[in-house]
């Protein structure tokens, strides 16, 4: 579990990081998902995987502050997207 001063640290970042896709550089994607990562950290789920409940990684929370998923549920949601693109695109053709 994240200790207080880390909570604060990734409390700034995300700040930073929201300013600085307010301002233009990033997607409404981007976004959103600052601030559903904000929302996580008031209500005290900020570090842990949307998915599988599983405690995120230091070292991935300092890459991603708004990450939601822990590597092993990102790369399922990832899998399923390919598997569905794959299959929209043997639809069409």
């Amino acid at each position: 579990m994240l200790q207080r001063p880390q909570l604060q640290a990734f409390r700034r970042m995300l700040a930073h990081q929201e300013a600085r896709l307010r301002g233009g550089d990033g997607q409404v994607a981007d976004l959103a998902s600052v601030r559903r990562a904000q929302v996580r950290l008031e209500q005290g789920s900020y570090g842990r995987c949307a998915g599988c409940g599983a405690a995120l990684g230091w070292l991935q929370l300092a890459a991603n502050p708004a990450a939601e998923h822990c590597a092993d549920c990102a790369t399922t949601r990832v899998a399923r997207a390919a598997v569905t693109v794959a299959s929209r695109h043997r639809k069409a053709s």
